[in-house]
């Protein structure tokens, strides 16, 4: 990368009364992180901005009132309409730990299809890596020469010596609302009148470094069945809503097949029973799925239930703990809309990311070995948060079409008043 060099001055106040004095002055506040204390200090907006608004990424010699460190730009804060810098964020490295950086993809060549007629369409501008800061290049240079019309390179096949910018593996994290529980929680799934029906699916694709790939989230119409009402006061979908907005079940499933073919592990809160009640759907479409055979991630074991040390659990030991009580013990707050499939997916993702952040998934588990924690760690200095998706409340939604069909006046009514009114 290429190098810059900043000086700045400790603040002697910290508050948003001494930062807007600061950038009255001309100055940006900043914090330095990665040295195990925070130091707070001001630089000259004009200094940084050279930075900021660079195409090049930076590996960035701090001075601080004589204090030098190496860093990069972690976060940035921008004026929503002047777009000058408000805020920096920067992160010490070392020759020793790796570093999460978006570094700048650069085309050299003349393609070979855009020469034939085609348009070339470049999707990123920058990839994130990891990796030590003292190995990684200035920029990602692709050579696109030899493409043709229809051709493209995919991030899987870039090559960055000193990086793993290339995630080859993926978590699949799903979660399902049902018509109910099982009669015989050992039943095999293939006994289809012993598993309840799946009437919400949800799933989030991550890469290894725990960016989205995908998420999707599905009602699914009843066939044969209604919605039982004890269900419906968990989850609040009713049959009639599953009956105006669900898809077809067997379109759901090879949607879900289709993002099981790019996951390596499937990950859930208690997944063995969502695994199970799915199971079983396939088993009644006569659909093949790999869902049963691929390794399993569950966020709800003996070792979140000692993690989170919730009494009441059998034989003295501590209870398993709800994807409430292990996000409350995470994070120290509660998640909203618990029982939407969108919303468990959503809080399911930031538990299990959160549980290898703090290295209580091992390597072992996650079949990796080398420095993948402390890369995940490197990538993602701060805990996951949610992914921003609006949940839709399922009870309500229930609710109106109840109201709506409350009422309305059938035909029937309207002809026995007409007759009523001409006898």
């Amino acid at each position: 990368m290429k190098t810059a060099q900043l000086s700045g001055s400790v603040r002697a106040n910290v508050g948003k009364k001494d930062a807007a004095t600061l950038r009255r002055e001309g100055r940006v506040p900043g914090v330095l992180y990665g040295t195990g204390e925070q130091t707070h200090f001001s630089v000259k907006r004009i200094d940084i901005e050279k930075i900021v608004f660079s195409p090049d990424v930076y590996n960035i010699e701090l001075d601080i009132d004589g204090k030098k460190a190496n860093a990069i730009i972690r976060e940035l804060q921008q004026h929503p309409v002047k777009d000058t810098v408000q805020h920096v964020d920067f992160l010490e490295v070392t020759d020793q730990k790796p570093v999460k950086i978006g570094l700048p993809v650069r085309l050299e060549g003349s393609s070979r299809g855009v020469m034939a007629g085609g348009k070339l369409m470049q999707v990123f501008r920058k990839l994130n890596v990891v990796g030590l800061a003292k190995d990684l290049p200035e920029a990602i240079v692709l050579n696109i020469a030899p493409l043709r019309i229809g051709h493209s390179i995919r991030i899987k096949d870039v090559q960055l010596p000193g990086s793993s910018q290339n995630p080859r593996f993926m978590y699949l994290i799903f979660d399902t609302e049902t018509t109910g529980l099982p009669k015989d929680w050992n039943a095999p799934i293939t006994d289809t009148d012993n598993w309840p029906r799946v009437v919400q699916i949800a799933w989030q694709l991550h890469d290894s470094m725990g960016q989205v790939i995908e998420h999707k989230d599905f009602l699914i119409k009843p066939e044969g069945y209604d919605i039982p009402y004890d269900a419906e006061r968990i989850h609040g979908i009713s049959t009639e809503l599953a009956e105006k907005h669900g898809e077809s079940l067997e379109s759901v499933l090879k949607e879900f097949n289709n993002a099981l073919g790019k996951a390596t592990f499937v990950v859930g809160q208690n997944i063995g029973f969502d695994i199970n009640v799915l199971g079983c759907e396939f088993v009644r479409c006569n659909q093949e799925t790999p869902m049963t055979s691929m390794p399993v991630l569950d966020t709800c074991t003996e070792v979140t239930a000692e993690l989170c040390k919730l009494p009441g659990g059998r034989g003295g030991r501590y209870k398993l703990p709800t994807l409430t009580e292990l996000h409350q013990f995470l994070f120290g707050e509660r998640f909203a809309e618990a029982h939407n499939a969108t919303a468990d997916v959503e809080a399911t993702t930031r538990c299990f990311f959160e549980l290898i952040r703090t290295e209580i998934f091992t390597e072992e588990q996650l079949q990796q070995g080398g420095s993948y924690i402390q890369d995940f760690k490197a990538f993602n200095p701060k805990p996951i948060g949610f992914i921003g998706l609006k949940h839709l409340n399922l009870k309500a939604e229930s609710e109106k079409l109840k109201t709506k069909e409350d009422t309305s006046i059938s035909q029937e009514t309207i002809d026995e008043n007409r007759k009523r009114l001409t006898d």
